[in-house]
């Protein structure tokens, strides 16, 4: 008996020891996590201005409803699902964020942002149905503007659980809000902040004992755009009612002045219930949430300057070779027709240029062939990322032999070259690629970082111009390519940029995009022609002749860059 007893003392003896010296730690740790709680304070997120200092996100204060991490029972469910139909979310949906936070957490979950006086009546007056809950103060985002710049700008929204665990380093919780598109994604870690809180002592049933302690808020940094808000609403203007974009560039350090997309949204709408009837008018809508100004379409004429380029600097071509056009290329038993079937006989490169003859390239298409087509065209920014500081940008379609076998299990034809010196076949360009290709001719060779970030803080984001490589064409050919383009303004298809208060130099493209009968309608083009300041694209999607739809807006853009509300234009040709 004697053994016995002392066999089970030392079996209690160690158990003790266990319990209150081995796991004191963890004992401890879940001690105090039953205990406190915070309440959090949030930061306010970084305000977004213009490059002159005008407002474009600002913040508001707003209310939201938490509820403290507890322990999931039949009767908290019932609990749950009878506020849930007043709060109009699902019961389930809380549920889970309870379960995916831990009954120990101390950090209350966000289960309702934006809520109204209504609810807040109710919820205060039926507080002892859940006591876990409680409603704070928070920071909700607002756009004075409504939908101006709203793919530039983007939105918040509540954080997924793939982002949690993508983000798990980063001390974000169930609940929090972070930034979807746009800026507010690219820039989250700077517009965030740290949030603060108060830390307080609880009873066994949830009542404030005491504070312990107050950690205020970090608020986030502000940003300057490079964005001119007046100008942007003056595009957009421009563009509604369209399925378009337009992009206006600082030719000489890729800051981004202005960029368009059509139809677009009012980004508000995340940050409070979207009612059914608001649902159903975006749902008419084409796509309302792509940006066009950075996805890629087929760009037409607009690529003859990266062929017109290419075959000046292999010398394929001089600014004296003469072609003729007879409206019609022939490649064996198959024709390839001239946008204007009669043709223009004799023609030099400036005229091809100017009237966008198609023969004139697709004779040196066959002659440079794909692979060095390609070269010129990645040179030039074509099939490649221009690197913009905005979430979601395309690298478009520059195809080759490999390409074609990979993608279609099929040979690289000689006629998928002709259509290539074109633009038309598979290449595709985005309007932002199509600018920085533009400026790249404009500015002596320079292929510049596009960018829509000025200052964080007013403090300069980068001193630097950057330069992401130089093209390898002589200062020579792309004077007669710059040329070219200035004639297609003066006599060629992009007359429509003609009588402005300064010399624009442009070229235009219609993009075939079957099954669609209409093409996309481009422009190019960038001012004053002898000291390039502005590159100015426009993209009409499936809204006909580029010169005929996009040059009159670009026009109009230029009309306000520089303040001439009484330019007079001519008719404008084809092409």
């Amino acid at each position: 008996l004697f053994f016995f007893c002392l066999f089970l003392l030392i079996i209690l003896g160690t158990r003790l020891w266990y319990l209150q010296v081995y796991k004191y730690d963890h004992f401890k740790q879940r001690s105090e996590e039953n205990r406190l709680r915070i309440i959090p304070i949030s930061p306010n997120r970084g305000l977004i201005f213009d490059r002159n200092g005008k407002v474009l996100v600002d913040n508001r204060t707003s209310y939201s409803v938490l509820i403290y991490p507890v322990k999931i029972t039949p009767e908290l469910e019932k609990k749950v699902e009878l506020l849930s139909k007043k709060l109009e979310i699902e019961p389930k949906v809380v549920i889970q964020k309870l379960k995916y936070a831990g009954p120990n957490s101390p950090y209350p979950i966000d289960i309702k942002h934006d809520i109204d006086q209504d609810t807040i009546s109710y919820l205060l007056e039926n507080r002892l149905i859940l006591p876990a809950l409680t409603i704070e103060h928070t920071i909700s985002r607002v756009h004075p503007e409504k939908s101006l710049a709203s793919h530039i700008l983007g939105y918040t929204g509540e954080i997924t659980y793939d982002e949690l665990k993508d983000l798990k380093d980063k001390d974000y919780k169930v609940g929090n809000n972070i930034g979807k598109t746009g800026i507010e994604k690219s820039f989250e870690d700077t517009l965030r902040g740290v949030e603060g809180g108060h830390f307080i002592e609880v009873d066994s049933i949830g009542r404030k004992m005491r504070t312990l302690k107050t950690e205020l808020p970090t608020q986030g940094n502000n940003l300057h755009l490079t964005i001119d808000k007046d100008l942007q609403r003056r595009v957009e203007e421009l563009l509604e009612g369209k399925k378009a974009a337009a992009v206006v560039m600082d030719v000489n350090t890729g800051e981004i002045l202005a960029m368009a997309s059509k139809p677009d949204f009012d980004p508000n709408i995340f940050y409070s219930r979207i009612s059914s009837k608001q649902w159903g008018e975006i749902q008419k809508l084409d796509n309302p949430f792509l940006n066009r100004a950075i996805s890629s379409y087929t760009p037409g004429s607009i690529f003859k300057i990266v062929t017109t380029a290419a075959a000046l600097q292999m010398n394929l071509a001089t600014e004296y070779r003469q072609f003729y056009s007879k409206g019609y290329f022939n490649i064996g038993k198959y024709r390839f027709g001239d946008w204007n079937p009669y043709g223009f006989g004799w023609v030099n490169l400036d005229k091809a240029m100017a009237y966008s003859i198609d023969t004139v390239y697709y004779e040196l298409s066959l002659e440079m062939g794909i692979n060095e087509m390609k070269k010129y065209a990645n040179m030039f920014g074509i099939g490649v990322k221009t690197g913009v500081d905005l979430p979601g940008e395309t690298k478009g379609i520059m195809p080759d032999h490999a390409w074609k076998m990979k993608y279609w299990k099929m040979p690289w034809f000689p006629g998928d070259s002709v259509n290539s010196s074109i633009g038309q076949g598979f290449i595709h360009v985005s309007p932002l690629q199509a600018a920085v290709m533009t400026a790249a001719t404009a500015n002596g060779g320079k292929v510049l970082k596009p960018r829509v970030l000025k200052s964080i803080n007013s403090k300069a984001a980068t001193d630097k111009i950057q330069i992401l490589r130089r093209l390898k064409v002589s200062k020579h050919n792309l004077d007669i390519v710059k040329k070219g383009m200035r004639s297609a303004v003066t006599y060629g298809t992009g007359s429509a940029l003609k009588r402005l208060p300064v010399e624009v130099a442009a070229k235009t493209g219609s993009a075939e995009d079957p099954p669609n009968k209409k093409t996309h309608g481009w422009v190019v083009s960038y001012a004053p022609y002898t000291n390039p300041k502005y590159t100015v694209v426009v993209f009409w999607q499936n809204g006909g002749h580029g010169g005929d739809i996009a040059a009159p807006i670009a026009r109009d853009i230029y009309k306000y860059l520089y303040k001439d509300p009484i330019a007079k234009v001519e008719p404008t040709k084809k092409k």
